[in-house]
């Protein structure tokens, strides 16, 4: 399914980024995560998911800075764009739990998460560059 959306992006916004030298791509791509607010879903996701998998705080700070870090590098955050939420946090917990040597299974995760273990593979890659 296709989210069709509409941006209005004022004329002094692409003056500054003209300025600034900063591609009509990337103003496009701000105003639009702004619109969708894409990363309240995924944090409350993160925080759902925790709970159930009886991971610590630890955990889900970690998961919560990772997936910060992501949307905040521009090249991982367009790889995420076409994600599905579910498969996004199951992947960063996997990531952030190996991290803080708290050890669970993709198994375990990609059940409460409702998806595929391969899948929490195939993302896993991307959050560890």
């Amino acid at each position: 399914m296709k989210i069709i959306t509409s941006v209005t992006i004022d004329s002094e916004l692409l003056k500054e980024a003209k300025r600034k030298g900063i591609s009509l791509s990337k103003v496009l791509d701000k105003a639009l995560r702004k619109k969708l607010n894409f990363s309240d879903k995924v944090r409350e996701e993160i925080d759902k998911f925790c709970k159930e998998l009886k991971l610590s705080n630890k955990v889900k700070k970690k998961a919560l800075r990772i997936y910060n870090k992501i949307i905040k590098d521009s090249k991982k955050a367009r790889k995420i764009k076409n994600v599905p939420i579910k498969s996004l946090v199951a992947s960063i917990i996997y990531v952030a739990s190996n991290l803080c040597n708290e050890r669970i299974t993709q198994f375990q995760i990609a059940k409460v998460c409702n998806v595929s273990d391969v899948t929490i593979r195939r993302y896993y890659r991307l959050f560890c560059d």
